[in-house]
């Protein structure tokens, strides 16, 4: 087993699974590959650099959606305030308890899972 990877678990026959943390494959992996089957190291390297520019653009993607939806979250909370507060204004309370209620909580539910980083 190459000393950059890891064991990560046995299949049902006994193999070694195994699995490295670097974007590129060890050393040790693309030698044996270059030997076994010359110009494949170069294959390999493009293969791992197209998944690293592809894991990029996800993140980047993800993250310009996330903002959308944090910006979305405040606009519909902002609209539950001033419907609440004009309900308070012309005295219906129930609906506007409930609606800035509503508002308030989704305020901190948009603040607590809107800025969160999943790894």
């Amino acid at each position: 087993m190459p000393k950059e990877m890891h064991l990560a678990a046995r299949n049902n026959r006994g193999d070694e699974l195994l699995y490295h943390e670097n974007p590129y494959p060890p050393v040790s992996v693309v030698e044996l590959f270059e030997k076994y089957s010359p110009g494949s190291a170069k294959v390999l390297l493009d293969m791992a650099k197209t998944d690293q520019e592809n894991s990029f653009e996800i993140a980047n993607r993800a993250s310009k959606v996330n903002a959308v939806r944090v910006w979305f979250g405040f606009l519909l909370t902002a609209l539950f305030i001033v419907c609440g507060t004009f309900l308070l204004y012309t005295e219906h309370y129930i609906g506007g308890s409930v609606s800035v209620v509503i508002a308030l909580l989704g305020l901190i539910g948009n603040l607590s899972t809107g800025h969160s980083s999943r790894k």
